[in-house]
């Protein structure tokens, strides 16, 4: 049974109970069967929060039934597409920090603007890179590109007492000044 990765991150990042099941012997409805009995299982044992991961829109029937059905009522089961989605169903209203969190991680995002983003980045970097070489200060390129990286939105004044604090008055100085081309 194989996976994408990509698709563990999440899981591993929301903290859920995670299961697999592989059928016995492969019937018509099967794996239904299994997915259904599996749901009532876990409620019984006092899971309350429960998200089928699928596309198939036949497992509806057994969330319609776990809302229908007294017994079921206090378990929350929810049919989603992706993780993500389940997560942001099953997530408390109130809980508005992982619920931003969750949509941020759904958004889309424009191929093209991200492609400019990255470029702009590596211009940045060779650019850093190029003002380092045959420094003192190349040893450090990957700490200064990653401190620009995380400062270059400041002011000057900031990005200069930036530098002295990161990397000392004597190379802060000189840092900062090979940097200001950058900006």
């Amino acid at each position: 049974m194989k996976i994408a990765a990509e698709y563990m991150d999440p899981i591993r990042e929301s903290g859920c109970q995670f299961s697999i099941y592989k059928l016995k012997t492969a019937r018509k409805n099967a794996l239904d069967f299994y997915i259904a009995t599996e749901a009532g299982r876990l409620s019984a044992m006092g899971n309350y929060q429960i998200a089928l991961i699928t596309r198939d829109k036949g497992f509806d029937s057994i969330s319609d039934f776990f809302s229908v059905n007294e017994n079921l009522r206090t378990t929350k089961l929810v049919v989603c597409d992706n993780v993500e989605h389940g997560l942001e169903k099953l997530t408390d209203p109130e809980d508005i920090e992982r619920r931003r969190l969750i949509r941020q991680k759904m958004q889309t995002v424009d191929l093209e603007i991200e492609y400019g983003k990255i470029q702009e980045k590596n211009a940045v970097r060779d650019k850093i890179s190029q003002l380092l070489q045959d420094t003192e200060y190349m040893p450090m390129t990957d700490n200064i590109i990653r401190f620009f990286a995380d400062n270059n939105k400041e002011s000057s004044k900031k990005l200069y007492t930036g530098t002295l604090h990161e990397f000392g008055l004597k190379d802060g100085v000189a840092i900062y000044r090979l940097l200001k081309n950058v900006v």
